[in-house]
């Protein structure tokens, strides 16, 4: 099958390099393979015989796991038990000091059930992991061939820069992109993939300079209707004026609340909580929250305690998840704990934006809550239908959503200053001390 022929060609591709003395490449093609089948034999060997090799930078701790995961796997890899005999006889000859490579050979026996769901979650990410690393590090092999041939491939050199970005090689993808930005000095989008990747690098050479050319182009592109190169994440945290982050956040706010006015949906009608029929106090406030980050993450984590928090008498919690629940033991636990503390838990990822606008409005929610701003996984075109009266951006977005159905953004005078009123489409609401909230005194009371 196709798993088993990826695993033939790494571990050929191992045994080739290594023949060709080239053993760094050799030891992540093989342990590529030992993550992708952890239950062949061959690559465990191998992978040994490299780690064990006098002189190598790998040692004798690291090659015996390899040993010992063959011969547990095959008893009669004798070839297997003698080289562990060999690592006992050869003691101080190899490094104190070496790199470590989990194999993830662990002994899954004695764990509780909750720990064994961890541990092949662990592994399960490793080997994606590792697929998606040699993916990315085959092609910039592929690359390099075809710039020996055609330096001046500006095609070619910018995928190259992606690839070294993705591989965490900021270095090396800033030498990339300043040769692209000397070959075309007037391209903003290349002048932009090179300031990142010098951020990301702690490249400082001509830092201010680079940053005030970098607002201008952002600026620019904006006014002309022509997409920022610059993604609204960054431009939250890079050492820029407000005016530019609005500016981003802007275009893609309108374009998305345009995007969805000319689906032509019909307007989903707004109403508040009636008092009619209700005896007592006023009828609870139903509070929506609508996030891809039920999960695990620091948002996930902080929101459990806020929800919990709700007096029920008062509000009604509604919870809208813009992710699928995978399983994982992190993920499924704290969203099922979320689940527990509100008073309707939603699984919006698989609806349409309108079907998911449709459920919020019928649930009667007041007042919705984005916590997602633009980072990953945000659903936008949901609060561009309006399903609810009032729609606040919270927690995850300090900077202006520039999206126009959204009315308030939640912050502090610290996080959000009064001063940058200007620069934000919402109405600024300014907590006492911090808008960031903690668990502490749910978790303790």
């Amino acid at each position: 099958d196709q798993l088993g022929s990826t695993y033939d060609e790494l571990c050929g591709s191992g045994l080739v390099e290594k023949g060709l003395g080239r053993d760094e490449e050799a030891v992540k093609m093989l342990a590529t393979a030992v993550l992708l089948m952890p239950n062949v034999t061959v690559a465990w060997y191998e992978l040994g015989l490299l780690m064990g090799a006098e002189g190598s930078a790998r040692n004798a701790i690291q090659a015996d796991r390899c040993f010992r995961a063959a011969h547990r796997l095959d008893a009669t890899h004798t070839d297997a038990v003698g080289k562990r005999r060999e690592l006992r006889q050869l003691g101080g000859k190899f490094p104190e000091v070496v790199p470590y490579v989990d194999l993830g050979d662990k002994d899954m026996r004695g764990l509780s059930d909750e720990e064994r769901m961890a541990v092949e979650h662990q592994s399960r990410y490793k080997r994606r992991l590792y697929e998606k690393y040699f993916s990315m590090e085959s092609s910039v092999k592929r690359l390099k061939q075809v710039l020996l041939g055609d330096g001046g491939n500006s095609a070619a050199l910018m995928a190259m820069g992606g690839l070294y970005t993705e591989l965490q090689e900021h270095e090396k993808a800033a030498d990339v992109y300043r040769r692209v930005a000397e070959m075309s000095p007037n391209d903003g989008a290349v002048f932009v993939k090179l300031v990142e990747s010098q951020v990301k690098g702690c490249v400082f050479e001509g830092w201010e300079a680079n940053f005030e050319r970098l607002a201008a182009i952002v600026l620019s592109q904006a006014a002309s209707g022509v997409e920022p190169s610059l993604g609204p994440i960054p431009s939250t945290v890079y050492p820029l004026p407000p005016r530019v982050a609005l500016a981003i956040c802007r275009f893609r706010g309108e374009g998305v609340h345009a995007a969805t006015q000319a689906l032509k949906h019909p307007p989903l009608p707004l109403s508040w909580p009636s008092h009619k029929g209700w005896t007592g106090a006023a009828p609870p406030l139903h509070i929506g929250y609508v996030t891809s980050h039920f999960t695990s993450s620091s948002i996930g984590r902080e929101m459990l305690f806020l929800i919990a928090s709700h007096d029920p008498s008062k509000y009604r919690v509604h919870c809208y998840a813009l992710n699928s629940d995978d399983g994982s033991w992190l993920q499924h636990t704290w969203r099922a704990e979320i689940a527990k503390v509100c008073h309707k838990f939603v699984d919006a990822s698989g609806m349409s934006d309108r079907a998911a606008a449709e459920a919020i409005n019928r649930d009667g929610v007041s007042a919705l809550f984005d916590l997602n701003g633009w980072s990953g996984g945000h659903r936008q075109g949901i609060l561009c239908d309006r399903p609810s009266p009032v729609q606040i951006n919270y927690k995850n977005w300090v900077a202006s959503s520039g999206i126009p159905s959204l009315h308030f953004n939640v912050g502090d005078k610290v996080s959000t200053p009064p001063e940058f009123q200007r620069d934000f489409t919402e109405g600024m609401v300014l907590v006492p001390n911090s808008y960031f909230i903690s668990g502490h005194k749910y978790q303790y009371r």
